[in-house]
């Protein structure tokens, strides 16, 4: 395992197509388009989309790494823990998010993603 950093999830998310740097409540986010994608959370956490289901899957085998809070459970997002996650964790959350949300054009474009 690796301790990844927020200077690591950016480098990942900034490598997909149409990712953009924002800022979300005070905090450095990414978004595709105009769509939210992640935000950096508080203690090296990582607030990423994520379909309900696959969420609550990760949570089931990985508890450890994979979480959420009351506040976030209605919500199709999970939160990583950075410190116990690999790179390619964290890349995979990113092409699955990126295939969540980007236009059909964008995924027609990129299906290595």
């Amino acid at each position: 395992m690796s301790g990844l950093t927020f200077e690591d999830v950016k480098k990942f998310a900034l490598e997909l197509p149409e990712v953009r740097e924002g800022m979300t409540h005070g905090s450095p986010s990414f978004y595709l388009g105009k769509k939210f994608l992640a935000v950096s959370g508080e203690d090296n956490i990582l607030i990423i989309k994520s379909a309900i289901v696959e969420r609550d899957l990760l949570i089931q085998l990985e508890p450890d790494n994979y979480f959420i809070t009351d506040h976030h459970r209605p919500y199709d997002y999970v939160l990583v823990r950075l410190a116990l996650v690999s790179e390619d964790e964290v890349r995979d959350l990113f092409h699955k998010a990126w295939r969540m949300l980007a236009l059909k054009k964008w995924v027609k474009e990129h299906p290595e993603i």
